[in-house]
């Protein structure tokens, strides 16, 4: 079924379609039947991502070059250990998310408005970002973070999204720290796209304690085993430390 469905979107030549099926006769019902389908699948054509490049371009209102954009490419696998927090980042990448606007657009019938603020057409920098419903909790979030980091130029959707900020390489445990607060602020967001009222930032400090503690005892791990040339479990944990001094001494909007 993919295979046909793949051969309808992109219109592959009929000898591409014949050799995968005559193959995938041949080949039975192996063991590496998925792995050998896939690769089939995958190089029948060469599909571009210029426009989801181009579209990133344009709301960042600059342009992305191209060792920038692998980075950008590379981080749904870096993101995180975790396999849901890599999902929704690929998503984000992607675009993937189906947002009011998105949806009518496949049904003209549907409702676009957002939900939150009842816009009538939001997209997808609305629904993550823009949605004035969502002022406070980001505003909170990125501002817990500079008064953590030190860094000034976290809020921006560059930076929650792409990971689009300054990150020196002397900093890198910082910047780490930064991008699994971000992906999890985005996790609470998509988590409750459908919901009248948007997720509070005390909510995400208590999925980024529980994240980062896990990370900190996986760190712990992998120095037990000499997997890493540079010891990361101290400093980590004293970021963590500092994040939950932060929220204790109520040093940030409420």
């Amino acid at each position: 079924m993919q295979l046909f469905r793949c051969h309808w979107k992109i219109k592959l030549e009929e000898p591409q379609i014949h050799e995968v099926v005559q193959t995938l006769y041949t080949f039975g019902a192996g063991r590496h039947l998925i792995r050998w389908l896939y690769r089939a699948l995958i190089t029948l054509t060469k599909l571009s991502l210029s426009p989801l490049r181009e579209k990133w371009e344009d709301e960042l209102t600059r342009s992305l070059h191209d060792k920038e954009w692998e980075k950008v490419l590379a981080r749904p696998h870096k993101i995180s250990r975790g396999a849901r927090l890599k999902l929704v980042q690929f998503f984000i990448l992607h675009r993937a998310y189906l947002t009011p606007q998105k949806i009518n657009s496949y049904y003209p019938g549907s409702n676009a408005a957002c939900p939150r603020c009842a816009l009538p057409d939001a997209d997808f920098q609305h629904m993550i970002w823009g949605c004035p419903a969502l002022h406070v909790y980001w505003t909170s979030i990125t501002t817990l973070l500079a008064t953590l980091t030190g860094y000034t130029d976290l809020h921006s959707w560059g930076a929650i999204t792409l990971g689009a900020f300054d990150r020196p390489k002397q900093r890198k445990l910082t910047t780490r720290f930064i991008d699994l607060a971000f992906i999890l602020a985005l996790k609470l967001v998509t988590g409750t796209w459908k919901a009248k009222n948007a997720p509070h930032y005390k909510h995400w400090c208590r999925e980024l304690i529980n994240w980062a503690t896990a990370e900190h005892a996986l760190l712990l791990l992998d120095e037990s085993r000499g997997l890493r040339k540079t010891p990361l479990a101290a400093g980590w944990d004293a970021l963590l430390l500092q994040f939950q001094s932060c929220i204790k001494d109520d040093n940030l909007p409420p």
